[in-house]
């Protein structure tokens, strides 16, 4: 084997540490988010989940991003109690809150592919934010509506799972909060890029 060969074989072993590493650190934060970091809220407390799902998505890319993501889940349906308001194992999927969960998922993943894909730019960073709650949500809300009707759930407040009621109270009601933190943990993000490139750039200079 080349030298070239060698060092080529060692790049790539630490490219995939260093992921690895970092997949393991979104995990361990959306756990301690989940289980530590909860504002009090009706009806139920809030959390930073989604936005570190979209911090998953741009730190990790597509891939990693949506491993991390799926760990997390198949952590608390093995029994571990990582779920926010959720009892850990299988049961938890017929809770309504569960399709948020499936959520982080696909939105790491969205995240992820377009900023590979998209030039790096503040208002580029901001849309994709965006782009990432309103995933997460299209999976949540009607996973939330379809456990609701079909488990009855609603019925003893004589609400249907479809109504505005329930959509706005148990759902919609989290979206400002969910936009509000996922631009501001971005615009973060972006700034701490933007010094890593002006790093980098002074550092080929020397």
């Amino acid at each position: 084997m080349s030298i070239k060969n060698v060092q080529n074989t060692e790049k790539k072993r630490y490219t995939i540490t260093i992921q690895l590493t970092k997949t393991a650190m979104l995990i361990a934060i959306m756990v301690l988010a989940a289980l530590f970091i909860k504002i009090p809220f009706y009806p139920v407390p809030l959390t930073l989940q989604t936005t570190i799902a979209i911090l998953a998505g741009f730190i990790l890319r597509w891939k990693y991003g949506m491993i991390a993501m799926a760990i997390y889940m198949c952590m608390g349906l093995i029994g571990i109690p990582v779920f926010s308001g959720l009892l850990p194992g299988f049961a938890a999927v017929l809770k309504p809150s569960f399709g948020y969960v499936l959520g982080f998922i696909a939105t790491a993943y969205v995240v992820g592919v377009l900023a590979n894909c998209m030039r790096k730019s503040f208002w580029n960073y901001l849309w994709i934010a965006l782009v990432g709650v309103a995933v997460n949500y299209a999976i949540g809300l009607p996973y939330f509506m379809l456990i609701v009707h079909t488990l009855g759930l609603s019925g003893q407040d004589g609400l249907s799972a479809f109504s505005m009621t329930v959509i706005w109270t148990y759902n919609l009601i989290y979206l400002p909060k969910d936009i509000l933190l996922s631009l501001l943990a971005i615009s973060l993000i972006y700034k701490i890029d933007s010094f890593m490139q002006k790093a980098n750039r002074e550092n080929k200079k020397l």
